[in-house]
């Protein structure tokens, strides 16, 4: 019994209890994380100018949207993807 106290004092056993707390911590939050259930939706704009000002170079090219002169015509790509874990499904979106 003597020999039992000894070794719960000794600073070895001070020491192994101190890295068995702090692993329990760092491991406790690392599940927690890779647990965490979210739906974080990101997205990215991109848009390229096609057409800006031309009448200026070209006075006899003329577009046209139906029966309106467009001046400056720009092509977007919008790219949205999901970043959390969680599946965003068609209720979520308004």
């Amino acid at each position: 019994m003597e020999a039992l106290t000894r070794f719960v004092q000794s600073p070895l056993f001070v020491l192994m209890g101190l890295l068995v707390g702090v692993a329990g911590l760092a491991l406790g939050f690392i599940f927690y994380r890779w647990s965490r259930r979210a739906k974080e939706p990101h997205w990215a704009i991109r848009s390229n100018n096609l057409v800006s000002s031309f009448t200026a170079r070209f006075p006899l090219l003329e577009i046209r949207y139906g029966s309106a002169k467009v001046e400056n015509l720009t092509v977007s790509k919008v790219l949205f993807w999901n970043h959390g874990t969680e599946t965003i499904d068609s209720n979520d979106i308004d």
